[in-house]
């Protein structure tokens, strides 16, 4: 069902708007390179060097099973049991069962690396100021990104460190429109790699154990009263085009995010971003927003729970082509589309996975890399 007019409503009432439109970031953070009309090659230029020339950002946290597992269970009412990591299907809800050389599951380490400042340091949205441009940029989403897995983490309880980098800032859109897309690389090592990562080892070069992830940030112009009003008014109208995915699915699961959901995984990861909280109308929006990390978790274990325990996700890139919303259905989908199924099982595997809405229309749509784990490269482990 979609969303009652009920909230075009609460938009007058909403605290959120008001405070959004208010409040400014923090004065380092604060800047305002745009005119009314639009942001000049000049401007932008100086937006971009600004951003890339921001010292990296380290966030450090312990790889115990205590996150990673606390994920499975807030999943745990909405996906089937092959979902969850195989540890977690054997021991339940007990982290000290877990044994120490036990991998941390694709994708899990998004529950990991929170966001380490108090709440007068985020922006007006409840966003991490390292990666915002300014003023008037103050709508953020997350358009997509990759993940490349080198040599798993594991949950030993060891310090490890999420570096984080501006890699990249763009501009697209005509004057006055205009998207700044912000590039993020956060690459996640051991404490006794980091010097290597410092001084210039990478990750590819497969000497440092860990994982590279690029996260693709889009920042829009903040919206007027009067905008949000009627972006909100254009999400209650019934969908003019549907996107079909780009295969027949091999494999589905339906489901239907709550808002308890959202609630533990912003809870879990730290995640202040309102837009998953609370007052959507102020950014046209008709409900709650779902994580884009969640949903690219529910990808990747979609993926996994195809592969088994014998199969390695090297890598997955995924873009987020349009808004999933609390309470209203969705699908996650995948394909095996390389090599055929009837053809040798030890070849690397490539998957087409995808999330769909209520309508059936395209909403995230990722490739995944798999490939069968070598024995004699994991003696000792134990693989979920």
């Amino acid at each position: 069902m979609r969303a009652s007019c009920t909230s075009l409503r609460l938009f007058q009432k909403s605290p959120y708007f008001s405070s959004l439109t208010s409040k400014s970031y923090l004065p380092i953070w604060r800047r305002s390179y745009s005119t009314e009309d639009g942001i000049s090659q000049g401007r932008f230029e100086t937006i971009r060097d600004e951003m890339l020339k921001r010292p990296a950002q380290l966030t450090w946290d312990f790889m115990t099973p205590t996150n990673s597992l606390l994920f499975s269970t807030a999943i745990s009412d909405f996906v089937p049991k092959h979902f969850l990591p195989t540890v977690y299907q054997r021991s339940g809800p007990h982290p000290e069962k877990v044994h120490p050389n036990t991998r941390l599951p694709s994708g899990h380490h998004l529950v990991y690396f929170p966001l380490q400042k108090p709440a007068s340091e985020l922006c007006p949205d409840g966003t991490d100021p390292f990666h915002s441009p300014g003023d008037p940029f103050t709508r953020r989403m997350w358009a997509g990104g990759s993940i490349e897995f080198f040599n798993r983490l594991k949950l030993d309880s060891t310090p490890v460190v999420c570096r984080e980098t501006i890699d990249d800032v763009t501009v697209k859109g005509p004057e006055g429109q205009e998207r700044i897309f912000v590039n993020v690389l956060r690459e996640y090592v051991q404490k006794s790699d980091l010097d290597k990562l410092t001084n210039g080892e990478s990750l590819t070069k497969g000497n440092i154990s860990g994982i590279r992830e690029l996260r693709s940030l889009v920042f829009m112009r903040g919206l007027t009263e009067e905008q949000a009003r009627e972006d909100l008014a254009n999400s209650l109208k019934p969908r003019e085009r549907v996107v079909k995915g780009p295969h027949t699915p091999d494999f589905s699961l339906p489901l239907t995010p709550t808002t308890t959901l959202l609630f533990q995984y912003s809870a879990l990861t730290y995640n202040a971003h309102k837009i998953h909280l609370s007052h959507p109308e102020a950014e046209g929006r008709r409900n709650l927003l779902v994580h884009g990390p969640l949903c690219l978790q529910l990808m990747l274990a979609a993926v996994g729970s195809r592969i088994g325990s014998a199969d390695f996700i090297l890598k997955i890139d995924y873009r987020n082509l349009a808004p999933l919303y609390v309470d209203e259905p969705m699908r996650i989908c995948t394909r095996q589309i390389h090599p055929k199924l009837t053809e040798n099982p030890r070849r690397p595997r490539t998957w087409a996975v995808w999330i769909e809405d209520q309508d059936g229309s395209l909403c995230v749509r990722g490739t995944a890399l798999s490939e069968m784990i070598n024995p004699e490269s994991i003696k000792g482990e134990r693989v979920l």
